[in-house]
C-alpha cells in the first residue's frame, strides 16, 4: 500500500473568522531521486472535470504506490466552488472585485538576475535546483506576508504556489466552456506532452508570463537555464496546464481516458512504473503556436442556434450558427470570418454582441503527433 499524507493549506477566513482551508493528499514514493508532482483541480469553481480526474488518479496511486511524491489538490478554490448563482457556479472570479482566481500567481525576471549574482556559476544542477527553490519560496513567503495584505485571489494563487515550488512538475487541471480536450505547454515540453495526454489539440507556449499557474512554474526556471547555461537549454522543470471538455458537469468515460493520460505522461517522466495505458485514445494530437489560438466575438446579439461544434474544422463564410433577433423578429446568419478550427463555444444560447463567441484556431498546425 502506498504511503499517504493528507494536508491542510489555509488560504483565507470567512466572515465568521473560520479558516478556508485546502486539501491536499501527498503520496510518498518509494524512490527519493523520482521526480515530484503536484496536480490541482477547480481554481475556478465551475471547472469540475478535473477533480473526478484527481479521485481516479487517488484509486490508481493506492492500488500502485509512485516512484516519486506526488501531491495531489482535487478542490484549490474553497470560495469559488460554493458561488452559486441560481443552477450555475460563477466560480471564475471571484465577485467581490472582479479577480480571475488564476492570475495572482508570481514571477518576476528580477528575482532571477538577483539569484544569479548570489550564486557560482558551476553548482551542479542539484544544487542550482535547491538554491532557486529556496529563493523562490522566500519571494512567495514575503508577498503572502505584505504589510498591506492581499486580496483572497492572491493569497490563494500565492499559497497553492508556495506548495508547487517543490515539484518538478505541475499539472493545473481545468475545463472549458463547451470544449473538446486541450492542452498548454511550454516550448520545450510540447513533444512528450503530445505523445502521452489525451488530447486532440496542444497550445505551444513561448516564455511570457501572463499569471497562470503553469506559467509561474515554467517561465522562472526557462528563464533561469537560459540565463545560466548561457544558451536555449531545456530545465529540467515542467509545467502545463490541461483543458479536460465542458465546465458544470462530469464525464466518467472521459476522465478514465484523462487519468490515464496523466498516468502515461507521469510513466514516460519515470514518476510511476510503467503502465498498461501505453496507447493513447486520442488518434492525433495538433501543436499549434499560441498566436494562432483566437477568440471569435458575437458580431451581433441574440439567440444562438449552433450549426457547429468544437473541433469542426470551418471554412471560411461558413455558416456556423442562426442568430435570433426577437426586437426585429429575424434570424441573422453567423458566418465564419475566416478558415479555423473550432475549440469552444458559448455554452448558453442568450449571447449579448461582444461575447467571447469562440476560441478558434486560425491557419494550420506546425505539427502533429
Amino acid at each position: 500500500m502506498a504511503e499517504i499524507i493528507n494536508e491542510t493549506l489555509l488560504v483565507g477566513q470567512s466572515t465568521e473568522g473560520k479558516h478556508l482551508s485546502v486539501e491536499a493528499i501527498k503520496f510518498i514514493g518509494t524512490n527519493s531521486d523520482a521526480p515530484k508532482v503536484y496536480i490541482q483541480a477547480g481554481i475556478h469553481g465551475a471547472e469540475l472535470q478535473g477533480s473526478l480526474v484527481i479521485h481516479k488518479l487517488i484509486d490508481y496511486l493506492q492500488k500502485n504506490p509512485p516512484l516519486g511524491d506526488i501531491s495531489l489538490v482535487p478542490q484549490a478554490n474553497p470560495i469559488g466552488c460554493n458561488h452559486k448563482v441560481g443552477d450555475f457556479t460563477q466560480g471564475r472570479f471571484d465577485a467581490m472585485n472582479g479577480d480571475n482566481w488564476n492570475r495572482y500567481y508570481h514571477y518576476d525576471d528580477r528575482d532571477i538576475d538577483i539569484f544569479l549574482k548570489t550564486v557560482p556559476m558551476n553548482l551542479s544542477q542539484c544544487d542550482l535546483l535547491n538554491h532557486f527553490r529556496r529563493m523562490l519560496k522566500k519571494r512567495l513567503t514575503d508577498k503572502l506576508n505584505a504589510p498591506l495584505g492581499l486580496s483572497r485571489a492572491a493569497r490563494l494563487d500565492l499559497s497553492l504556489q508556495r506548495i508547487a515550488v517543490d515539484a518538478d512538475i505541475v499539472l493545473d487541471l481545468h475545463t472549458d466552456a463547451h470544449a473538446i480536450n486541450y492542452v498548454f505547454s511550454p516550448q520545450y515540453a510540447q513533444q512528450t506532452a503530445a505523445q502521452c495526454f489525451e488530447t486532440d489539440i496542444l497550445l505551444s507556449l513561448p516564455n511570457q508570463f501572463a499569471g497562470a499557474m503553469d506559467e509561474a512554474i515554467f517561465c522562472p526556471w526557462w528563464t533561469l537555464w537560459q540565463k545560466y547555461h548561457q544558451q536555449e537549454a531545456a530545465p529540467p522543470i515542467e509545467a502545463f496546464t490541461l483543458e479536460l471538455g465542458n465546465h458544470e458537469s462530469l464525464n466518467d468515460q472521459q476522465a478514465k481516458q484523462q487519468m490515464q493520460g496523466i498516468c502515461r505522461y507521469l510513466a514516460a517522466k519515470k514518476v510511476i512504473a510503467t503502465t498498461d495505458f501505453t496507447t493513447p485514445t486520442v488518434s492525433s494530437t495538433t501543436i499549434w503556436p499560441i498566436n494562432q489560438f483566437q477568440v471569435f466575438y458575437a458580431p451581433v446579439g441574440g439567440l444562438y442556434q449552433w450549426l457547429c461544434s468544437p473541433g469542426d474544422a470551418i471554412k471560411e463564410s461558413q455558416i456556423i450558427a442562426h442568430c435570433l433577433q426577437s426586437s426585429n423578429k429575424r434570424s441573422l446568419p453567423i458566418v465564419a470570418p475566416t478558415d479555423m478550427t473550432v475549440v469552444n463555444l458559448f455554452s448558453s444560447a442568450a449571447v449579448p454582441q461582444g461575447t467571447a463567441l469562440a476560441k478558434v484556431l486560425i491557419g494550420k498546425p506546425y505539427a502533429s503527433q
